[in-house]
């Protein structure tokens, strides 16, 4: 192991059967002195608590389970609480991570950044194109590109295999009624563009992002959900995405680069 001790915060609902995938992946595919697991419950009924309250006595596991459903960012802001490493990371059970996977992270982050992930956007701008290419571009404040090239320019790192220093949770944290920090603004809740609030939150702080292409984890979408259904994602989408255009109506970070310098 050459990188920092790591927690991985890991939130499930059901799907027993995802999460031993997800538990051989990462057991596999990650140094086993490196990282520490904090499962999140999310109220699951089909035995993944009592697996995982089992498992977590054998193992260096610290288990979260919730008697509700608090989506997918109040389970992870559940889950920020309990990180006690310096750097963590946050994945869902169906998020199969692949070889060396946190040491690429990390790789990249000790080249002078704060949050590093395996995926990375591109946002429209408060300013919509008028007659653009891809209709997208007529909204504000919309992820219309996921990057693919190393070096492209984007505008915020994915949820799913970002690495956080703890310190940037610290500063950005939003305070709530417990007195306990959330990572992600619980206004966005249950799910979307939670994300990239957190990045801007960050770099309005003085903090950096990179995405790394080289590091691979494979998603099985929409697993973690589970049968349930929570949210109709439609609606959803576009309830987080008109709170997120009025959050952020005077800001934008412009384009951001990996590559060269932290940021041109």
């Amino acid at each position: 192991m050459s990188h920092p001790i790591t927690d991985v915060v890991v939130l499930t609902h059901n799907r027993l059967s995802v999460t031993k995938l997800f538990i051989e992946a990462i057991s596999r595919n990650t140094d086993e002195d490196s990282f520490r697991l904090i499962f999140v419950d999310n109220a699951s009924t089909d035995g993944t608590r009592e697996y995982l309250i089992e498992e977590a006595s054998k193992n260096r596991w610290h288990f979260i389970p919730q008697e509700e459903n608090l989506g997918v960012i109040g389970g992870r802001n559940v889950g920020a609480q309990a990180v006690e490493a310096e750097y963590f990371v946050n994945l869902d059970n169906d998020q199969f991570p692949e070889e060396n996977w946190l040491q690429i992270l990390h790789d990249r982050m000790s080249q002078g950044y704060d949050i590093v992930g395996c995926e990375a956007w591109r946002m429209t701008s408060a300013k919509p194109v008028s007659s653009p290419t891809i209709a997208a571009m007529r909204r504000p404040f919309y992820p219309y590109y996921r990057c693919t090239v190393a070096g492209e320019p984007f505008h915020y790192i994915g949820c799913g295999g970002m690495l956080i220093r703890k310190k940037v949770y610290e500063i950005v944290g939003i305070p709530n009624d417990d007195a306990e920090l959330d990572l992600f603004d619980p206004r966005f809740n249950p799910a979307y563009f939670e994300d990239p609030d957190l990045c801007w939150r960050a770099i309005v702080a003085g903090f950096k992002l990179a995405w790394e292409p080289k590091c691979r984890i494979k998603h099985l979408a929409h697993q973690t959900i589970g049968t349930q259904r929570l949210f109709d994602k439609g609606s959803q989408f576009q309830k987080s995405w008109l709170a997120f255009r009025e959050k952020w109506k005077t800001y934008h970070p412009g384009d951001l680069k990996t590559e060269g310098e932290l940021y041109e």
